[in-house]
């Protein structure tokens, strides 16, 4: 079998054949490594291959002619090895220890792995926050009085507010994100994004791209969402929207118990309604009730001239079905908006009914209450109510407390502890080392329902109105002229 090695190829078929062999690496030019591999063993280490079949025979070459019968193995394909014992076999010299110096060094990512966030890097457990905005940002920044984050500085272009908001919590004031020294843990992006004509988006990409993770406000649309998602995942950092809503206690208070019931019981309808403003967290509160959104669908549903006609008043909202999560879903928008007041109606946030065939469960706002009205069986005599086997539960029932917190308490303690919420989770994240391109998925989805839900809406309607005289409680009781 000589020149079996082929033209240019020296030695002899069975060398060529390790040369073939699909696992080896490569044949090291080693006096060692030649006579390991003429003697049956590796050239990697002095140690037989451990891999499954190795002294295998295939039937091309072992012998086995076109007829069937057996021949004796070619010298050029037999893999088996000569035992230890065989008589002439001499056991190899070992192997000179490899030289770590001229080992191939593997390359190694400068960048930190998931989950080897700068907090763990540097052995502590304080968050070092960056805030970008001034308008609702000074919501995040009373969050960040408390431990364990510490706010180092905030990002804005520089106006009187900032200014004040900087001298007030001593840190110093940036204009532009290159000023942003190193040693951010986190950056709250609470700048409003290309749907509300602001650089948000830009300004999380630029965090992002200096390895620092990013929590971004939203809304964000879906093409600006992927965008970060993309540097997020090819610098290997974390990146996530803070819906916001979903973190306030009435609302995760409302969740837990919608969870539960949808345990034991499925959903058969959810009916909601909101203002234009937070119709993004809707979606948001709707699909973290039902555990997802797809499938989805929408379809708005148009006013007819008789009704228009008939109307002592303009419509106000616009009625919208849907399908979110497999369920059917009737959504109601005030699709008006202030120019010079862009979040009024401020009353009509979030309400949330929860249809089930044991109940149904109402978040009556956004700040609460949580209600619970089961369904009602009333037994049957012959056909008639049998109002004595009627037991005296409650028709409705209060999760929680009774009422809604008071404005300052909204301001001061609510909206800060959800900012809070999110903040801890974000945190947990990161520690973590939750893929951001998976938990992006959902923010996704959610960017396209919205998209969607505003085109079916049209563009929102401006009106002027001042605001309306305030309503006291005690007003709408019995025995007021």
């Amino acid at each position: 079998m000589a020149g079996a090695g082929g033209p240019g190829r020296p030695g002899t078929g069975a060398h060529r054949l390790r040369l073939e062999h699909p696992l080896r690496r490569r044949l090291r030019a080693s006096a060692a490594a030649r006579q390991c591999a003429a003697d049956g063993r590796t050239a990697l280490g002095g140690r037989r291959r451990g891999y499954r079949g190795q002294n295998r025979i295939s039937g091309h070459h072992s012998g086995i002619d076109r007829s069937g019968r057996h021949g004796p193995p070619r010298a050029a394909t037999c893999r088996t090895r000569p035992h230890r014992h065989h008589r002439g076999h001499h056991r190899p010299r070992r192997p000179a220890r490899r030289d770590p110096a001229r080992q191939p060094q593997r390359r190694r990512c400068a960048r930190p792995a998931p989950g080897d966030s700068a907090i763990a890097r540097r052995g502590r457990n304080t968050v070092k926050v960056l805030v970008c905005g001034t308008g609702f940002g000074r919501v995040y920044l009373r969050a960040l009085e408390r431990e364990p984050f510490q706010l180092t500085g905030i990002l804005a272009r520089g106006g009187e507010r900032s200014r004040a908001c900087a001298r007030e919590y001593g840190v110093p004031l940036h204009t532009a994100p290159d000023q942003v020294p190193d040693g951010v843990d986190l950056a709250c992006v609470v700048v409003p994004s290309g749907v509300g004509g602001g650089p948000g988006a830009e300004l999380a990409q630029a965090f992002l791209a200096r390895d620092i993770p990013v929590l971004l406000e939203h809304p964000v649309r879906a093409d600006e969402l992927a965008d970060c998602l993309r540097v997020a995942a090819r610098r290997r950092v974390m990146f996530g929207v803070n819906t916001f809503y979903v973190h306030l206690e009435p609302v995760r208070r409302f969740l837990d118990a919608a969870h539960r019931l949808l345990r034991t019981h499925p959903a058969t309808f959810v009916d909601a309604s909101c203002a234009v403003q937070v119709s993004y967290d809707l979606l948001d509160i709707i699909g973290q009730t039902l555990g997802g959104l797809s499938p989805w669908a929408l379809e708005p549903s148009e006013i007819s001239q008789r009704l228009h006609g008939l109307a002592r008043s303009a419509f106000t909202d616009r009625c919208v079905n849907a399908v979110i999560a497999g369920v059917p879903v009737t959504l109601r928008v005030n699709n008006q908006v202030v120019p010079d007041d862009l979040d009024h109606p401020t009353h009509l946030r979030h309400q949330i009914t929860l249809g089930t065939e044991a109940g149904t469960l109402v978040l009556a706002s956004t700040h609460g209450p949580v209600l619970w009205c089961p369904a009602v069986h009333v037994p049957k005599d012959d056909g008639t109510f049998a109002l004595d086997g009627v037991d005296a539960s409650p028709t409705v029932a209060c999760l929680g407390p009774s009422t809604a917190p008071g404005v300052r308490d909204v301001f001061d303690q609510v909206w800060p502890d959800g900012v809070r919420h999110s903040l801890l989770t974000m945190r947990q994240a990161i520690a973590d080392g939750v893929d951001p391109l998976a938990a992006g998925q959902y923010h996704l989805t959610l960017s396209r329902l919205w998209s969607e839900l505003t085109r079916g809406l049209g563009y929102p309607v401006p009106v002027r109105r001042e605001p309306a005289p305030a309503v006291r409680i005690d007003e709408l009781l019995p025995g007021r002229s």
